[in-house]
């Protein structure tokens, strides 16, 4: 069992995106932001590109 309030609220943010303390709440605020940014869609865009061009010259599936 976790003990650390901060630490569970975290791990259950995660599994139901509710924030449940204020650390998550500020969590909840960036990954929000995160969404909506542009420069971030470009940049996981280029992070998936890139790895689908190694796939590519490796001949083998990428995660």
């Amino acid at each position: 069992m976790i003990e650390d309030e901060e630490v569970k609220a975290f791990f259950e943010f995660l599994i139901s995106n509710q924030a449940t303390s204020s650390y998550t709440d500020e969590l909840k605020v960036y990954v929000a932001d995160a969404k909506q940014s542009t420069e971030t869609k470009m940049q996981f865009m280029t992070v998936e590109q890139v790895k689908e061009i190694v796939s590519e010259k490796a001949q083998v599936p990428l995660r």
